[in-house]
């Protein structure tokens, strides 16, 4: 797990051959006009990037209270989380520190999972406007959680890129 202001993306440029591709379109996203339709209780585009291979999933929602939260985890892609409105907490954990909940969903790239025990190795970190958190495939992760009661709606993009 990564966390950092999108203007040192390029220090993470070796990690993955397609981060460049994912990071150079967060870095234009801002001066592009790209919202979200409504699908549900949370609005989300998805924009390609480089095929299946990269792409984003533009989204404006309202945080959920930390009880609502849930973890997850992915196996076929890479999460780059960028915060481009608001602010919004973020848990993180290491994936073998949990249990699975539901089993791991193929199409969706998704497994749901629950702390084992007592969880000391997670971590809650703040990501604001400007912000990106990465998380691998083995990092479970929590995101979409309101600060306080005053927490207004988040935009964010979250960029898959392909292990």
């Amino acid at each position: 797990m990564i966390v950092d202001a999108l203007a040192n993306w390029e220090r993470y440029r070796a990690l993955n051959p397609r981060f460049a591709a994912a990071f150079e379109f967060l870095s234009k996203a801002g001066s592009q006009a790209l919202e979200p339709a409504e699908h549900g209780s949370q609005n989300s585009l998805r924009v390609p990037i480089q095929g299946d291979a990269v792409f984003a999933l533009v989204q404006r929602y309202r945080p959920k209270a930390m009880e609502d939260a849930f973890w997850e985890a992915h196996r076929r892609f890479i999460d780059v989380q960028f915060v481009v409105q608001g602010a919004e907490l973020m848990l993180w954990a290491p994936l073998a520190s949990m249990t699975t909940v539901n089993a791991y969903d193929e199409v969706r790239d998704f497994t749901k999972l629950a702390p084992s025990g007592c969880d000391e190795t997670s971590r809650s970190l703040r990501v604001a406007a400007g912000m990106f958190a990465i998380f691998m495939p083995d990092d479970a992760h929590a995101p979409g959680i309101a600060i306080d009661d005053a927490t207004g709606d988040v935009k964010k993009i979250v960029v898959k890129v392909a292990v």
